[in-house]
């Protein structure tokens, strides 16, 4: 997923392009992205924003990750 930071001239991150793997649904008017807990400082930043509404996915266990790539095949 890729997010143009020049929409939010607060952060840190002006003018980049910052890639990440994130999940995003349209609520209402709004977006809805949610971001792996790894990029929790960088989901915080784009909260700070306001231009969108960030939802941290939950952490997944070493188990929940197996029986995900099982499942893939």
């Amino acid at each position: 997923m890729q997010i143009n930071s020049r929409e939010c001239s607060e952060t840190s991150f002006h003018g980049d392009i910052i890639i990440f793997p994130a999940t995003l649904t349209q609520v209402g008017d709004t977006f809805r992205i949610k971001i792996p807990r790894k990029f929790i400082s960088l989901a915080q930043r784009i909260k700070d924003c306001g231009f969108v509404d960030v939802w941290l996915e939950p952490l997944l266990s070493a188990k929940e990750l197996e029986l995900q790539g099982k499942s893939k095949k």
